[in-house]
């Protein structure tokens, strides 16, 4: 199940939970107040839940992918080493200067004595 499809099954997860519940508001007496609180606590809880593990599935993803660049990128090294090439990749900042405003610059040059 894809990120979409799962966050549109908890929206219809919700929504059935607030159509019940809105039923069920409809009647005024103790037991339907009771089963009201219920029906809001069922959808409360369900949706976090279908929340965590979506999170969950994304964060063991972003971490899979992290893995995968990390070994793509010493790879990718050990390549330059072996053709006498110096690779630099760089955090350039940009402005306004803030937390994660910037953008990465790679260059490469040969190394010294490969001339």
């Amino acid at each position: 199940m894809t990120d979409i499809e799962r966050l549109r099954a908890e929206r219809n997860f919700l929504l059935d939970a607030l159509q019940r519940a809105h039923e069920t508001s409809l009647r005024s007496d103790p037991a339907a107040l009771d089963l009201l609180r219920h029906h809001l606590h069922d959808g409360v809880y369900g949706f976090q839940a279908m929340k965590s593990e979506l999170h969950d599935q994304q964060r063991a993803v972003a971490n899979n992918e992290v893995d995968r660049i990390r070994v793509e990128a010493a790879g990718l090294v050990k390549r330059a080493e072996r053709s006498g090439v110096v690779l630099t990749v760089e955090q350039e900042s940009l402005q306004p200067w803030a937390s994660g405003h910037y953008r990465t610059v790679v260059s490469t040059r040969l190394a010294r004595g490969s001339y």
